[in-house]
């Protein structure tokens, strides 16, 4: 812990690392991530998202699964936050083009969220007089039929969004990324354990 520094300002890069969490405790982050969903139809728009993503591969490869019925998964850091990536993003995407973009970019979105957990975790001051320094992914992709063409997402500010994008790509999807990583090793961190029933 660095001295003299609040918690709330220091990188969460150690809290994230630290990251281990069942199925059960993703719910629960999951729900406090998005709260406009209340509970019977989060909870099922939630699983039937969770199950397309994985059958897709997302977050997990098939050799990360494992095999059988007991198998459990557990979830790190990256993996936390590529669902709530993919949470925020079938609200405005197709989801099989979200399922497509996370494992297409895996490893840039990764090394993105690693960088972001360098960061001071309490973004809303950080960005309190400067919110046009809030970094950004912008999601720019197309396709055409069946198939499918991307740029490699890279994190800028909405200030040089705003001078570099012509206005028409502002309809394309906008994810708030350092918002969403703190609030997503936040919620991790105070999931509680749920003790699994009987397969």
């Amino acid at each position: 812990m660095a001295i003299g520094i609040p918690i709330d300002q220091q990188p969460l890069t150690q809290r994230a690392r630290s990251l281990l969490i069942t199925h059960g405790q993703l719910l629960f982050v999951l729900g406090h991530q998005f709260p406009w969903l209340n509970s019977a139809e989060r909870n099922s728009s939630i699983n039937e998202t969770l199950k397309y993503l994985r059958r897709r591969g997302v977050p997990f490869d098939k050799s990360e699964l494992g095999t059988g019925r007991g198998n459990r998964v557990y979830y790190y850091f990256e993996q936390i936050v590529d669902v709530c990536m993919a949470t925020t993003l079938v609200t405005i995407m197709d989801i099989s083009d979200v399922a497509w973009y996370l494992k297409e970019y895996k490893k840039e979105l990764h090394d993105i969220y690693r960088s972001i957990a360098e960061r001071p975790s309490d973004w809303t001051n950080v960005y309190k007089d400067d919110p046009l320094s809030s970094p950004v992914i912008h999601i720019n992709m197309s396709r055409i039929g069946s198939s499918r063409s991307a740029i490699a997402p890279e994190v800028v500010t909405i200030k040089q969004l705003m001078e570099q994008v012509p206005v028409v790509d502002f309809f394309r999807p906008i994810v708030m990324i350092h918002r969403l990583v703190v609030m997503a090793v936040g919620n991790a961190e105070q999931a509680p354990l749920i003790t699994p029933g009987p397969k």
